[in-house]
């Protein structure tokens, strides 16, 4: 899993290629950026080249 703000990653998580469950959480630490953020997730699926894509926005610190 990764979490990309403009272009740049701020969050990866290894789940060493297991089957996720039904819902998935994570905690991003978003450093010094507050304010209204567009927050790209990816999921790159184990042994394959497919990934999964969500684009959220979200209010951070407010």
């Amino acid at each position: 899993w990764e979490y990309y703000v403009g272009g740049q990653r701020i969050a990866r998580f290894d789940d060493g290629g297991a089957k996720p469950d039904a819902v998935v959480n994570h905690q991003v630490d978003f450093g010094g950026l507050t304010g209204q953020q567009k927050v790209l997730a990816v999921w790159n699926v184990a042994d394959t080249s497919n990934a999964f894509y969500a684009c959220i926005d979200v209010n951070v610190g407010g």
